[in-house]
């Protein structure tokens, strides 16, 4: 999120968007870090529910049916949200954006991916199963 500042608007600066009398950039970078450690605890909160039983080799298309109800809080808390994401930048790929509005696809990306992770980690069966 930070290092996404840090070009985002540099980027924006220099395409000329920006008014030339406007205050500097480093207010938005800043606020930047500001919420991005303010966020930080409720990312962790966020987890919790996949890490409480985490299984170490889970794969990603893994759940157990024993526990339908731990199949369904994974795909609402993580999969729902992540498949959002996914579609959403699709969709802004079809839109004639300016190159310094996809700055977030550093940040977006990497999220949907990591919650993808965490709906694994959440829906994989208790035990391994040897092959």
């Amino acid at each position: 999120m930070v290092a996404d500042a840090f070009l985002y608007y540099p980027a924006l600066l220099r395409s000329g968007t920006l008014p030339t009398d406007a205050d500097s950039i480093g207010i938005p970078i800043f606020q930047t870090g500001i919420a991005a450690l303010l966020l930080a605890p409720a990312m962790l909160i966020f987890a919790l529910p996949a890490l409480w039983h985490y299984r170490e080799n889970a794969g990603w298309l893994e759940y157990d049916r024993s526990r339908p109800w731990r199949l369904l809080l994974s795909a609402c808390l993580y999969a729902l949200p992540a498949l959002i994401i996914i579609v959403e930048r699709t969709l802004a790929f079809a839109e004639n954006r300016l190159i310094y509005e996809y700055h977030d696809l550093i940040f977006v990306l990497p999220l949907a991916i990591w919650m993808l992770m965490l709906r694994a980690a959440m829906a994989a069966p208790r035990e391994t199963i040897p092959n």
